[in-house]
């Protein structure tokens, strides 16, 4: 009989604390491994933002550039001012 008590108590003991703390343990290492994701795609974030405005920058400043967009309109009004 005592050995069947002592059976139900480690299967008990198992259940309520072996278990949950292996799924809390998952449930973190889960979560440890988004934040390093998520770390490494904003490392990567400000180089590819620095690339594309660099081209950008490229493009609007080109001669031959047919775009609208660019900062010409504003160095124009700069020298009707100083004129």
């Amino acid at each position: 009989m005592g050995k069947m008590v002592a059976a139900c108590c480690a299967v008990a003991g198992i259940s309520f604390f072996a278990l949950p703390a292996g799924i809390l343990g998952s449930g973190f290492a889960l979560k440890v491994q988004q934040h390093q994701r998520e770390k490494h795609l904003i490392r990567r974030r400000v180089p590819a933002a620095t690339l594309i405005q660099s081209l950008w920058r490229c493009y609007a400043a080109d001669v031959n550039s047919t775009s609208v967009a660019t900062w010409r309109v504003h160095a124009q009004a700069l020298r009707s001012f100083a004129a």
